[in-house]
């Protein structure tokens, strides 16, 4: 178990990290609100018409709520536990990232089903991570993280 999460993990940040480098790799700093989504990985699919159902939209919808909330409130304390080792600025930084990408209307097109866990892609437009985890049978955000 530990092994496959360890895996799990690889890949979900070689593919957030090498989606973003390349893309911004090409483009000119300008142009950064028109990046196109990073290519999948093979195992991958993203939601809106690839893997993704609307059961399992309606699975992440309470954990992608609590977080917004937790945004919204301004909870450095919430946000920063799921970043660890950012400095204070970073925290800030994810917060207002969140804050700005409407997570509630845009999730279902960012969730993305990688080797059985999801995890929303932003990428596009925001540059930034989310990872969710079962626990006790429901999915939470376990980490956050920004794609540079």
């Amino acid at each position: 178990m530990i092994l496959r999460n360890v895996v799990l993990v690889t890949v979900i940040a070689a593919m957030g990290v090498a989606g973003c480098a390349a893309s911004q790799a090409s483009r000119p700093a300008d142009s950064q609100a028109s990046l196109p989504e990073p290519p999948l990985m093979p195992g991958a699919s993203r939601g809106g018409g690839g893997g993704a159902s609307e059961a399992d939209v309606r699975a992440v919808a309470p954990a992608v709520g609590d977080l917004v909330q937790h945004a919204n409130a301004g909870d450095r304390a919430y946000i920063g536990a799921l970043m660890p080792g950012a400095n204070p600025e970073a925290i800030d930084d994810m917060i207002a990232r969140i804050r700005r990408s409407d997570l509630p209307a845009t999730f279902p097109g960012h969730l993305m089903l990688v080797a059985g866990a999801y995890h929303l892609n932003y990428h596009d437009p925001a540059h930034f991570q989310v990872d969710l985890a079962q626990a006790n049978g429901r999915w939470v955000v376990s980490r956050l993280w920004f794609c540079r």
